[in-house]
């Protein structure tokens, strides 16, 4: 059994501070704060939790691309469960942020352009409902897995690379305007914790029910925003989607045996950042009620038509 400890390797915290994909060259996260963290370890030995305090956040409007990047960890950390913003001193995820994700684009530009500083692991999220305010206060949370075979004994934790920058979601890219690398080893307050399995899965069981929720309240709020027109029709069809349904939105048609009929589809060049139009094309001749299915980032909706 090999144990984590100040002997053998400290534990690397990753630490995100986050820019975003605009012209403003403030960060999301107020640099002159110095962050405490406490680190809380399962009394099994497998389970970590590191939240980041005395965090306060800058104003950033909605719609904007976030992209952070954890560097130097796989050698402690098999697995990152995930990173999310609270609110302070709770676990209520902040809800101006959509849930982060990992990003093999962000991942492989890090890599690209951030050499020397060990492996990356990008996340992205954007800025949603309100933006980010001033007044907010928040913690980040993040919660992984020590390797396999390693157990994690209350130790030195040290802070090693985090890296910020703005984030492109239509190259994929980094923009390098904000590029920040950052170490901590020298800055932190650190306390430790011991604590029971079982908070580590409840803890993981709300945040990833509140993600799971917002989630069907966005594909709500899409198929609410969702228009076919004209309907009745004759030959075609205008379909238009809100922006929030993703940029890799797919129909497929259906008569109402369930069988899939051939169509055609072309985006509008009317697309802008609200709404996203597609006409559809060569329609069944023959007269009825169909089905079409349309995929979105969020879920899929289905609506009807009627061809006469």
């Amino acid at each position: 059994m090999k144990i984590y400890n100040h002997y053998l390797k400290s534990i690397s915290i990753l630490f995100c501070l986050i820019t975003f994909f605009a012209s403003s060259v403030s960060a999301c996260i107020d640099p002159t704060k110095t962050p405490t963290i406490v680190c809380k370890y399962s009394n099994n030995s497998q389970e970590i939790e590191l939240r980041v305090s005395n965090l306060k956040l800058m104003t950033e409007a909605p719609n904007k691309v976030c992209s952070c990047a954890l560097g130097q960890y796989s050698q402690f950390f098999t697995d990152i469960h995930y990173v999310v913003f609270v609110l302070t001193n709770t676990y209520t995820p902040y809800p101006n942020f959509e849930r982060w994700e990992p990003d093999a684009d962000a991942t492989a530009d890090w890599d690209l352009t951030a050499q020397g500083y060990g492996d990356w692991s990008g996340f992205v999220a954007t800025v949603i409902n309100n933006g980010l305010q001033t007044t907010d206060d928040v913690d980040l949370v993040i919660r992984a897995s020590v390797p396999a075979g390693y157990v994690y004994v209350d130790s030195t934790l040290s802070a090693i690379n985090l890296g910020t920058d703005e984030f492109n979601p239509v190259t994929g890219t980094l923009t390098n305007a904000h590029r920040g690398i950052q170490n901590f080893y020298y800055d932190l307050e650190i306390e430790f914790e011991s604590a029971d399995p079982g908070l580590f899965a409840a803890v993981d069981a709300q945040i990833n029910d509140y993600y799971d929720n917002l989630t069907n309240l966005e594909l709500e709020e899409i198929e609410a925003a969702t228009q076919l027109y004209p309907n009745p029709t004759s030959g075609e069809v205008w379909l238009s989607v809100p922006a929030q349904a993703g940029s890799d939105v797919e129909t497929k048609l259906y008569d109402m045996s369930g069988k899939e009929l051939p169509h055609s589809r072309m985006t509008d060049a009317r697309k802008g950042n609200d709404v996203q139009y597609f006409l559809i094309q060569d329609l069944p001749d023959i007269p009825g009620i169909y089905a079409i299915r349309i995929q979105t980032s969020k879920g899929i909706l289905t609506r009807r038509i009627t061809i006469k």
